[in-house]
């Protein structure tokens, strides 16, 4: 066999080597549990007397059940729930489904055919939801009004507030509560709009701004730094802020009392309590009346990879040990470039080393950076650099050839025309036992006659002997089973 035939067939069993690799990255990448419904994030919506959240299961309600607001329906794929007062309704893949009753208001008659909604709301005597139409509303307090691209809408006791490409507006008939909670006062780039009871709250660059029925202090803003998201009730309303969970107004059962969250990600509140999720899922404070405080045990582990899914990078994808390459909070079994190298790991010739300019000196399909033989020749770089020769350089690959075809004359202590052959495959046993083969089995002498054979083209003659520590390097060398450090004698 020539030496460039056997680059030719190493190049060819590297490559193989990369396919291979690729085809189980993609395959980890793309195994991810199926569960019930699309995943989506978690919710929590506390009513008056009873509170419901959305987990990996679907929709779980615990408290009153006085007006049915446990009586859960069949749902298909809920990705939202919302509740005020004794009902809640769920979005699904057929729209919006209600329980309980609110002051005698079924949220199920009127309801309108949404296309595609994305966020619902519900208040005291009015729903609504946001569609591919715009906002549409229901209930016995709506008011149909056109807006500009709506981006969040929120329904309140008798009103709604909706944030479009001109800004904030709540609408509704003045006379069913304080007609200042429709003055919406300036706002600057607002985000977030969230309509209570007689009061409205609304998070834009200058951060939390309240307004409407000032009894209950909920105008009485504290510092917040950093306010994220906000949620406004009857008398009280809280924010997400770098501090946790901040909390201001009527403090009544110590609702607006919020405990230490670690990492809170949604704040919800009602006429008595309050609820948060955090990263040791659901925790509730306020009025405990009916046992709305008492989260039952919710599935939050979605990969059923014992994670829970606030903590897990990977919350959809199977990442048991949480490996984060790249340090981006996204672990490598979810993360489509897990090096960070701004190269996805489908064409990335290195997906776990940083190599964006991809140099492949061999043109392998294996980047120079993770490739331990980057020049394609017989040798791994690493026995290269102990005996001098270029990793760089495939030419000069005869400078590791010749000094383990030295080293293996001096040692002389394996004879192979001496050695018994027991399966006839033209290999001694003694080689084949220290080059890992069987001596009983014909079919293993390929690879070995190539390694024999190698060595034989490269000297021009025959190995009288080879020593098996020399015949051992030299065939783990080859074989690619890493580098194998010599000196020499």
């Amino acid at each position: 066999m020539t030496l460039s035939k056997w680059n030719l067939e190493n190049k060819m069993s590297n490559l193989l080597r990369l396919v291979v690799c690729l085809f189980l990255l993609v395959s980890i990448q793309s195994h991810s549990v199926e569960a019930g419904f699309p995943y989506t994030e978690h919710r929590v919506a506390p009513g008056n007397l009873h509170t419901c959240a959305l987990d990996n299961n679907g929709v779980t309600c615990w408290g009153s059940n006085e007006y049915g607001q446990l009586n859960v329906p069949t749902l298909s794929n809920p990705t939202e729930i919302s509740a005020f007062d004794e009902s809640t309704c769920a979005l699904d893949d057929n729209g919006v489904t209600c329980w309980g009753l609110s002051d005698g208001i079924d949220y199920n008659n009127g309801r309108p055919s949404l296309v595609n909604p994305t966020q619902l709301s519900l208040g005291y005597t009015v729903a609504c939801a946001l569609d591919d139409l715009g906002v549409q509303c229901w209930g016995g307090t709506s008011v149909e009004k056109s807006y500009s691209n709506p981006k969040h809408v929120s329904a309140g006791a008798y009103f709604s507030c909706v944030i479009d490409d001109n800004g904030a507006d709540c609408l509704g008939p003045i006379w069913a509560g304080d007609p200042s909670t429709l003055d919406v006062p300036l706002l600057s780039n607002p985000t977030e709009i969230e309509a209570g009871n007689l009061v409205a709250c609304a998070l834009d660059d200058n951060g939390v701004i309240c307004w409407g029925n000032s009894a209950d202090g909920i105008q009485n803003i504290p510092p917040l730094t950093n306010p994220s998201k906000i949620a406004a009730g009857g008398g009280h309303a809280c924010a997400i802020n770098s501090d946790g969970v901040t909390c201001w107004g009527n403090n009544g059962d110590n609702k607006a009392t919020a405990p230490t969250l670690v990492n809170p990600r949604q704040v919800a509140v009602s006429e008595q309590t309050s609820c948060a999720i955090d990263d040791n899922g659901i925790t509730c404070w306020g009025s405990n009346s009916h046992g709305q405080l008492n989260v039952p045990a919710l599935d939050f582990d979605l990969d059923d990879d014992g994670i829970n899914d606030f903590t897990d990078n990977c919350p959809t994808t199977v990442n048991i040990d949480q490996a984060d390459l790249d340090g981006d909070t996204q672990g490598d079994a979810c993360d489509s470039d897990m090096d960070g190298d701004s190269i996805d790991n489908q064409n990335d010739n290195c997906p776990k080393d940083i190599n964006a300019a991809q140099e492949d000196l061999d043109s392998d399909g294996l980047g120079d950076i993770c490739d331990s033989n980057k020049d394609g020749d017989a040798w791994e770089d690493a026995i290269e650099l102990e005996l001098g020769a270029d990793p760089s350089d495939e030419s000069d690959s005869f400078i590791v050839t010749n000094f383990y075809v030295d080293l293996a004359r001096r040692e002389n202590t394996l004879e192979l025309s001496k050695d018994i052959d027991t399966d006839e495959d033209g290999i001694s046993d003694a080689l084949e036992i220290v080059l890992g083969g069987d001596p009983n089995d014909a079919d293993d002498s390929g690879l070995l006659n190539q390694i024999k054979d190698y060595v034989v083209n490269s000297i021009g003659k025959s190995v009288p002997a080879m020593g098996g520590t020399g015949l051992l390097a030299l065939g783990l060398s080859m074989l690619g089973l890493g580098a194998v450090r010599m000196r020499r004698p």
